[in-house]
């Protein structure tokens, strides 16, 4: 017994997580206080002293190529010229690397060239994106510090002004960060191809079953032949999301093919792609009221009346006191964006020997975003006691 014992208690040090000893392995860092967590963050000596790798001489190692490391580490804040002086002492088997940084004057941008090819070049200059308002949005100006996350993001937002309205196919061919460490500044300079301005194509439709085309064709903001524009595809994609129909959808537009009826080549066709909802749906349910007693509830969903694509929802609540009978009817989204229903109830109460019957039908039309949607409607009420 005691030896297993003794095996378990082996076997369960072998699976404990090895690490150096950090407490040998010091580091201290004396730098502006802005640099500071950069370089305690990122910095390799500090990142490897957890590593059960660790030794004397890999430490040495290490601190040889600190200060490089320190260096390229400022560089990205853009301070390209520091001062870096270095010690490394053992004291009791405690290696302790010492570094004092001066940062010195952080480089300023003096310059910036965008320079564009493709067929941005010949479109008129009142159309969007342009290179006039490209130069204008550039983010990284003349007499900014040069940070290196800074360089990146103005490259990504040209990018992107580019890729999401009218040159999908956009790309930057290159680019340079130019230092010169005599004045402390950068000239920047980034060359992009815009490629084709591209249109978008005919739509096409994949996982339509049970529901007519009009519920997604009615939806549709892109024209064929009018210039691609991210937005419309995001706003397309969305309005199929809300409208109940569907559990997934996807729309894109595939700026690798061409249109056959396009002799510039330059048509992206547009794809749906959905995953289709049951059209139907029942649930029960009850529970108890102190006003009206006992409940029994029963619903029905159909999101295919008459295979027409209206939409049904449906109540029926049975109370020891009180009764009621609900539907609703949406019909799909027209062409003009209206989004018309039919409601109607019927309700029962009878509590303290008093009986209210109502009944009420309604009609409704809807227009605009859901979220400040407008509206007109009519509704008869007939109450009975």
């Amino acid at each position: 017994m005691k030896k297993l014992f003794l095996t378990c208690l082996l076997l369960l040090f072998w699976a404990l997580p090895a690490y150096a000893d950090s407490s040998k392995y010091q580091v201290k860092i004396s730098a502006p206080a802005e640099l500071r967590d950069l370089l305690q963050n990122h910095l390799d000596m500090i990142k490897w002293r957890d590593n059960p790798r660790l030794n004397p001489a890999e430490w040495q190692r290490l601190y040889t190529r600190a200060p490089q490391n320190i260096r390229n580490l400022l560089a990205t804040e853009g301070y390209f010229s520091p001062k870096i002086s270095a010690t490394l002492e053992n004291k009791s088997g405690v290696f302790t690397a010492a570094f004092t940084v001066d940062a010195g004057i952080p480089a300023l941008i003096k310059s910036v060239n965008l320079k564009f090819t493709g067929a941005i070049t010949a479109q008129p200059a009142d159309i969007t994106p342009s290179m006039q308002k490209l130069r204008e949005t550039w983010l990284l100006k003349s007499g900014a510090q040069f940070r290196q996350e800074s360089w990146e993001q103005a490259k990504r937002r040209l990018l992107t002004d580019l890729l999401i309205e009218r040159y999908p196919n956009a790309t930057i061919t290159d680019s340079k960060a130019e230092v010169d460490l005599e004045t402390q500044s950068v000239a920047l300079s980034v060359e992009v191809d815009s490629g084709p301005a591209v249109k978008f194509g005919n739509t096409t439709i994949e996982g339509l079953n049970r529901y007519p085309a009009r519920v997604i064709e009615n939806l549709n903001p892109i024209k064929p032949s009018s210039i691609y524009n991210q937005s419309d595809l995001l706003t397309f994609q969305a309005r199929l999301q809300e409208i109940g129909y569907f559990q997934r959808v996807e729309v894109t537009a595939d700026t690798r093919l061409t249109d056959e009826a396009d002799t510039e080549g330059n048509t992206a066709p547009v794809k749906v792609t959905v995953v289709e909802n049951n059209s139907a749906k029942a649930g029960i349910g009850a529970g108890f009221s102190t006003n009206t007693g006992a409940r029994t509830q029963l619903t029905y969903d159909d999101l295919n009346i008459l295979n027409r694509g209206w939409r049904l929802t449906s109540s029926l609540k049975i109370e020891q006191k009180a009764q009621s009978l609900s539907g609703q009817i949406q019909l799909p989204v027209t062409k003009k964006g209206y989004r018309d229903s039919v409601n109607g109830s019927l309700s029962r109460t009878d509590i303290q020997g008093e009986v209210l019957t109502t009944s009420q039908v309604g009609v409704k039309r809807a227009w605009g975003p859901r979220k400040r949607e407008q509206y007109v409607g009519a509704n008869y009420l007939i109450e009975q006691q």
